[in-house]
Parts: structure tokens; sequence; C-alpha cells
């Protein structure tokens, strides 16, 4: 849930950056944590679209855009399968039309 993100977000920094980066020194490598999170009813947090641009990806407001779709999209999935015994999950389109 999107409350959650901002706890959780630095939760996963810290535990990344701790035993990850001391075992990337420890072998002469670098590590850098990009953590990227959309909300599951397609909230894009501001920590997202940061690291999105830490990797100078082009058009990160079109990518942050279709992630929160998608994103919305998987959450409506599964709700409306929450009861569905037998479900399989399928390819989603990332069409909005």
């Amino acid at each position: 849930m999107e409350e959650n993100v901002t706890k959780h977000h630095r939760t996963k920094l810290e535990k990344y950056e701790g035993e990850i980066t001391n075992e990337a020194k420890k072998n002469g490598f670098k590590f850098y944590a990009l953590i990227v999170e959309f909300g599951a009813r397609g909230w894009v947090p501001s920590s997202a679209v940061s690291a999105l641009k830490k990797i100078a990806l082009p058009s990160i407001r079109l990518l942050c855009n279709r992630a929160s779709f998608m994103s919305l999209k998987s959450s409506y999935v599964i709700w409306i399968n929450r009861f569905n015994k037998a479900f399989n999950p399928w390819r989603l389109s990332d069409s909005t039309a």
C-alpha cells in the first residue's frame, strides 16, 4: 500500500546497502542500490522517479506512467480473482485502450 512505501523503501535501502555493499567492497566492486517501487493503486513515489533519473533512462515520465498503469491493472486482476482457487495469471497488455 502507498502508506507503507516510504517506510519499506528505507528498510530495503538499509538492507541492501548494508549487506551487499560490504560484500562488493571485499571483492573490489562498487554497489549502488536503486530501488524502484510503485504503489498497488498506481501511485508513483518520488523515490522511483529519482532512481530512474540516476540511470539516465529516456522518457522517465512515460515509463512511470506505463509502470503505474500496469501496477493498477495487476492489482485489479488480483482483486477480482481473490476468491478464485483456479486462478491462472495471464499476460496483461500495456495498452490503455
